[in-house]
């Protein structure tokens, strides 16, 4: 199994839920424009640290272009939400056996991918494995992101590539 690549099409997604019970649907999020979808554990050291600049993204670009999803349990969102500064961005939760994350090649945290609409259909444009500053800022701009997603300090700070 590989991760899914660009130019891929979207798969359906069966298993994703918001913690109000909605699912997560990437081809009706898709009639607004690109979509970037972070995919995240909440015990995972690179996801915690990282998950501040996701949240940025969402709040520097319209409503529903940025999503996490993350393979916990519902009860484990608001805490993290609280302790990570994610205080907005929707997080959606894929139960086990990770069916979804399975089907689009995960085998790490954090993982990303950003969809598309055209004219041949709903497809895959990028996808990552790891929190990458270049990649993220990259993602920000592609989804009509203006200016720098990282401060300067932040840019002195942070590895360039944090693989999870």
């Amino acid at each position: 199994m590989h991760i899914r690549q660009p130019g891929d099409p979207v798969l359906p997604i069966a298993a994703i839920h918001s913690q109000t019970g909605q699912d997560l649907s990437v081809t009706d999020l898709l009639a607004g424009g690109r979509v970037f979808v972070f995919w995240i554990k909440t015990e995972c050291p690179t996801c915690q640290r990282n998950v501040r600049y996701v949240e940025r993204m969402a709040t520097r670009l319209p409503d529903d272009r940025v999503i996490i999803v993350t393979q916990n349990e519902p009860d484990a969102v608001e805490e993290f939400r609280a302790a990570h500064e994610c205080p907005t961005v929707p997080i959606f939760c894929e139960p086990e056996p990770y069916t979804d994350a399975d089907a689009f090649g995960l085998t790490h945290v954090p993982t990303w991918f950003v969809f598309e609409r055209s004219e041949t259909g709903d497809h895959l444009l990028s996808s990552g494995m790891a929190f990458a500053t270049e990649e993220m800022q990259e993602v920000f701009e592609s989804l009509g992101g203006e200016g720098a997603l990282f401060t300067e300090d932040e840019l002195a700070s942070l590895p360039p590539r944090q693989p999870g």
